[in-house]
């Protein structure tokens, strides 16, 4: 199983996309996120956004596909643990799934920030300026063993 653990802000949302009314998806972003979806298919996406508060699984699910991402590949969010940083949360979503996938678990964090803890060299970094760049998208591809395409 591959799993791309995925921010939002900083990542799909970024300066560019942002007005004073309105907060969407940065188009360039959303481009190169499906660039690596579309060149590694088994690919799932769990949320580890501030978002997973907000939303439930299907209102993440619908604003995933508003933008071309099959709401399957949206696998779940990580738990929310008080006092804990980003890293501590994707660990222990990974702890409580690990059983279920026998230690066949490669993984990925695409955030623009980094406090992630020993889980630091999983993460592919960010900026709010720029988001999910091709850069980055080719470094995720290249992790999971596919191959870059334009």
């Amino acid at each position: 199983m591959k799993i791309l653990f995925l921010d939002i802000d900083g990542v799909l949302t970024t300066r560019r996309s942002l007005s004073p009314t309105s907060c969407s998806f940065d188009a360039e972003a959303v481009e190169q996120l499906n660039r690596v979806l579309k060149a590694i298919p088994s690919l799932q996406i769990v949320i580890s956004s501030s978002w997973r508060l907000l939303h439930t699984m299907e209102e993440l699910k619908a604003i995933f596909c508003q933008y071309g991402v099959t709401p399957g590949r949206v696998l779940g969010k990580t738990p929310v643990l008080a006092d804990k940083e980003r890293g501590d949360e994707i660990k222990a979503w990974l702890e409580m799934t690990a059983l279920w996938y026998r230690g066949n678990l490669e993984f990925a964090i695409v955030d623009d920030d980094s406090d992630m803890g020993e889980l630091i060299d999983h993460l592919f970094h960010t900026t709010f300026d720029h988001g999910l760049t091709k850069e980055v998208a080719d470094r995720l591809i290249k992790r999971f063993g596919g191959k870059c395409s334009n």
